[in-house]
This record gives C-alpha cells, structure tokens and sequence, in this order.
C-alpha cells in the first residue's frame, strides 16, 4: 500500500515471459489480498493459532488447494490461490463457445472440427500434436496438459505434425557422473544418481530446497517436469533430503499438556513424559546424545527452555542429552565413533602407479578395459571398494597416486551371459558394458530396486558392467517399474512406462483393438484417447507405422478404395451399399448387413475394417434407376408411393 492508500501489484520481467493462464492467475492472486476480499496465503496444516509463524506446507498451486477445500472448506475461501483456479475456471467455461480453427496457417489449430466438444475442448488432426507457446503439450478443459486436445479459449495452441523418430538406448545424452549431495548425512537412499540423473530421499524424509530461509521450500527440480517431494537432480547442491514432520507431531503442538516426546525405545528416551520446564531427557545411560537436524544434516547439541541450564556442549545454550519438547527436529543417537586406523609403516608415500596404470597429475588411470578396486578379488566390485580420485570423486578406471599400494587394476570380464541373466548380446559394448534384453532390469546383488553400476559411474536400470553381482530381471509386479510391451519394428519408444504407466509410440499412430474393428487412439492415464501414448496393460493397443487400409476386395474398383474414418470403419462409395459376400439372393438381393466398428447395421453403407467378407454393390430401383445418396428411390412425376400388403 502506498502512502496515498492505493493497493499496488508490482509486476516483474518473469511475469510478461509467463503464459496468459498465469498471468491472469497470478493478477486474481494478488488483487484478492486487497479490499474487500482480504484474503491470505493459508497455510495446509492442521488450523492452529501462530500458523503464520509455523507454517510447513502453505496451499499453493492446484494440488494443495484443493486439498485445502476438502479438508477444511472454510479456510479455502480465505486463500488467494483458491480464488485465483476458480476465477480462471469459470473464464475458461465462458469460452466453450468459441469456434476451433479448422484452417493450416493459423495462429490455432488446425482442429478436426469447427465446433468444440461437449468439454470445450478442440481436437488436433490425424498425425499432429498441440503445442502452446512452443511448448509440447496445451491446456484441456480436465486442467492437466493434453497432447492432442485445448481449450477453445486458446489463440496460441498450434497443431503441428509429428515427427517423433525412434530414440535407442545409446542415442541418449547421459548426465556427467556426480555423487548424490547429502548421502554421507544418511537422508539420501543411493550414492549415486539413477539413470535419469536423479537422487531420491530416503523413506521419512523429503527433499527441500534452500531459498536463504531456516528450513528452505519443500520440492525439488528433478529429470521430469515441475518439482518432486522425493527427488532431486544430481546438479542441484542446494537440495537437500530433511526428515519429514509427521502431521500427528504438528498437532500435539497445540496441546503441549498431552505431548509426549516420542517412543520410549524407538527414539531412544530416557522416559516418554516431558519434565516440568517442557524438556526432554536422552537415554544417556546407554550412550545417546541429542542432535538437531538442520537442512538434511546433524548437528551436535540441542536447545532446551532455560539456557543458562545447558552444559554448552558444543555450544552456548546447548545441551548434550536435553532438549526442548517445541523441537521437532531433535533426535537421540549416538555419536559417530571415528575407527583410527592402523598406524601406517614410516615410508615414503608412493609415487609410482602400480601395473596397468598410467600416471595423470596426481592420479593413476587404469588401461582400456580394465577397472580400479580395493579387492583382490576381479570378480566382485563392493560399494566400499570403489576408488576416489584426488579431488575425492569416487570414480571406476582412476585412484589417488597415494593408494597405488591399496588398489588393483582388474580386467572386465569378457562375456555378459551365464549368471548375469537375459541380456541383449553376449559379449560387451565398446564401453565396456552389458545390457539387459527388453523387459528386463539390472538389480544389483541384494537390492530389491533396479540399478546397476555402469561405466559412466550412474546406477543404470539397462547397462552394467560385466562384474559380479548383476543380474537382469523382470520387475516384479509390485514395483513402480513397468514394462511395455514389445513390438517389431521399433514402433515402441520408451521400453519401460512412465510415472503415469504409459508406452509411447515412436514413427507411428496407436491403434486399439474394439469389439467388431479396430479404432485410432489408445486408452492410457489421461482421460482422453491418445493417438501416441497408451496404458502399459493395455493388450489390444498396437503401435502402426501405417494407417490400416481397407479390404480391395470389397471394392469393385480400385480407385474407389479409401483410407478408414477416425472410427475405424470404411465406407462404400455413392450409389452403394454394403452386404456380407455370398447372402444376396433373388428375394433379398441386399443380402445381411455389414457391422461397423461398433457392432451395429444401421448404416447401410458403413462396414468395419476388419470385416474379411464385406463387400460393396450398386443399389437400383424398380425402375431400374439409381437411389439418391442415402439409397432412397424417388416416384415419378404425378405418383405417390404406396407400401403393398401381400
């Protein structure tokens, strides 16, 4: 508000580079913290009273708002992103009406028809998918981003043809080898990224993101689109894994008479009870000291409500074994033990690299086709026998020059059969690596997730090296890892699902199998057919390279044979109608129906394509003329037609 009492919204450079969508919800938003609405940035968590102060989740973007309305309607209506999607929806309705552009050229479109769905959506054309602002996907009417359908309110969306071609597995530009931030913190699952270059959190923590605040923004930017509550991109140092505050711990807040301060044996307590000053005491007998956990790492000591009480251990105003009830990020452990190692014999460090290596800088590097390892043992590669090169990379061919008299350089085995499972060839790639057949996954010895090291240092779901321990194997079906189904041609572009269970066609259109025929578009997450994505379980969907053509034998000329509609079903041409072969006789020269796709006869002259005994025959009349286009004969001038009981 400025000093004239006017309300102001100040818009920056990001917002005239955002799309129309956000821009007008991005006004609504700000405007309705104004008089008379005076609405608030609400936060997700259970109602209580200092939630501006201690706010873990606030409800933006739609997911969480309309959390927000089922949980607790009555603070939906003080929230400005809950005003700022109706506003937008409700505009977004008015537009129904709006022609779609059925005309190439234009700024929209072209769409298969001029008028809108019964959702207001417009359609793209065979073969084309929609793009906004040069952006693959466009806003549909079901909020989430469509590929072949947008809203007829949009002057930007653009039905381009497809040009998708068949990407394989080497094709694929891989992320630069970089270790997960956090894995010695104990937050983060794996050490190293999977094969999108994403690290994932471990069970009971969440990534967040550092924004200069104490306890950061929950999210991270991972391999997909937007941000992910789990992963995180192996780039990104300012993500870190936290643990996540339960929703019971929040609540108990607001009752500090019944709180407790956790499981007596599961978080290590001396007692589950608080002490009269709201404390809580460490099981200090059995060795556990308290840690607060501060943006995905511990630290040592803990605050407790009367400072001048702590022991300032490590610091003034800790406590080594005490802390607040009002902490939720305390924790009860004990202390790392540092093992010393054995004393080293007095000698002069190492300056030579040992047989099969060669000295680069400080470093050895192992030859072609050999690996670095602390084992004596060529066949097994242990995760704590890996080897870091000087600026402490954990790396698979180099070392430090300093551990030549620690580490051997061993020769990858020479085949990739036997007991590493299905694989696609027998011998290793140029690269030293294996690969799994389709449908199967790399596991590594005693993991029940898929990921296998390969040479490029990433745990790989399809690559590994030819080292004990891998093996390829179909997912389990209780795993996220879902296997598409295998067909020639490389028509299928993505060998496993994604996140949403769908298959991707590559060079090609789906197809789905229905009871009388066979259509264009698959089912598949979204809640429309797709003519490029389809359900993983899907058995009757079918990627073609080709449109289905219909039968020449129904046809008597054939010139007159013309590609299916989008329903599937061919037509016969005018001044024709459609019979199975073999049923006219004198009596009944129309002979029995064709069945369309859709297992009805009612139109005459529609049959469906997979019919292998239709076929097409001139209608005429009494008179010997022939019927109009639907089939109907016309009397002569001066006499009406009468229908003749017998």
């Amino acid at each position: 508000k400025q000093g004239d009492r006017k309300y102001m919204v100040y818009l920056c450079d990001v917002y005239m580079r955002s799309s129309t969508q956000e821009q007008i919800e991005t006004i609504v938003h700000e405007v309705s913290h104004h008089q008379e609405a005076y609405t608030d940035d609400v936060c997700l968590d259970p109602p209580h009273n200092n939630w501006r102060e201690h706010c873990r989740t606030k409800a933006y973007d739609r997911p969480y708002c309309s959390k927000l309305a089922q949980r607790y309607g009555h603070l939906a209506l003080q929230n400005a992103d809950n005003y700022c999607y109706f506003a937008f929806d409700v505009g977004a309705r008015a537009y129904k009406k709006n022609k779609c552009e059925t005309r190439s050229g234009k700024n929209s479109g072209p769409a298969i028809d001029e008028e809108p769905d019964e959702d207001g959506d417009c359609q793209c054309k065979y073969n084309t998918v929609c793009y906004q602002n040069n952006r693959e996907k466009c806003q549909c009417s079901t909020g989430d981003e469509c590929d072949e359908y947008y809203i007829s309110a949009c002057k930007n969306c653009r039905c381009i043809k497809t040009t998708t071609t068949t990407t394989r597995r080497e094709d694929f530009e891989r992320p630069s080898f970089r270790e997960c931030f956090g894995y010695d913190e104990g937050g983060v699952k794996r050490q190293f990224p999977d094969h999108n270059g994403d690290c994932k959190c471990k069970d009971g923590y969440h990534c967040v993101q550092d924004n200069g605040e104490d306890r950061g923004v929950e999210g991270c930017p991972y391999s997909g689109s937007g941000y992910h509550k789990q992963k995180f991109s192996a780039s990104c140092f300012a993500c870190e894994c936290q643990k996540e505050r339960q929703e019971e711990q929040i609540q108990e807040q607001n009752h500090e008479q019944n709180r407790k301060c956790g499981d007596k044996q599961k978080d290590h307590l001396e007692t589950e009870d608080a002490d009269e000053e709201g404390d809580c005491h460490c099981d200090e007998q059995n060795g556990y000291a308290c840690y607060k956990m501060r943006r995905g790492r511990q630290s040592r000591g803990c605050p407790i409500s009367d400072p001048s009480k702590a022991d300032n251990w490590p610091s003034p105003g800790l406590d080594k074994h005490w802390f607040n009830i009002r902490c939720t990020d305390c924790i009860c452990r004990k202390p790392r033990v540092v093992r010393n190692p054995l004393p080293a014999l007095s000698q002069k460090p190492s300056n030579k690299c040992p047989s099969l290596a060669t000295k680069v800088e400080s470093d050895c590097i192992c030859q072609a086709g050999t690996f670095c390892s602390r084992s004596k043992d060529p066949k097994e590669l242990l995760q704590d026998d890996m080897c870091k090169i000087s600026d402490g990379t954990t790396s698979l061919t180099a070392f430090k020059i300093q551990d030549s008299g620690k580490v051997r350089c061993h020769k990858f085995q020479s085949t990739c059969s036997g007991y590493h499972g299905n694989v696609v060839k027998s011998q290793p790639d140029g690269q030293n690596n294996c690969e799994c057949a389709w449908g199967h996954a790399c596991y590594a010895q005693g993991q029940g997730e898929p990921g296998c090291i390969s040479t490029n240092m990433m745990l790989d779901i399809k690559l590994f090296v030819p080292i004990g321990g891998s093996t390829c194997k179909r997912p389990m079906p209780s795993s996220n890892l879902k296997v598409c189904p295998y067909q020639e041609g490389d028509v299928v572009k993505n060998e496993f699902a994604d996140d949403n269970g769908d298959c991707e066609c590559a060079r090609s259109k789906c197809w789905q199998k229905v009871s009388n025929g066979i259509r264009p578009g698959c089912e598949n997450s979204r809640p429309k057919l797709s003519k490029l994505y389809f359900a993983h379980s899907c058995s009757d969907c079918e990627c073609r390279s080709q449109a289905p053509k219909c039968p020449n034998n129904a046809y008597r000329l054939r010139q007159q044979v013309p590609d299916p509609d989008d329903d599937g079903d061919c037509m016969c041409p005018p001044g024709q109608l459609c019979r199975i072969r073999g049923t006219d006789t004198e009596q009944n020269p129309s002979g029995e129906r064709c069945q369309a796709s859709d297992r009805t006869t009612d139109q005459h002259e529609y049959f469906s394509l997979m019919c292998k005994n239709c076929e097409c025959y001139e209608v005429k009349c009494q008179d010997g003329s022939k019927p109009e286009t639907f089939g109907e004969c016309t009397c002569p001038a001066g006499r009406n037609c009468y229908t003749v009981d017998e």
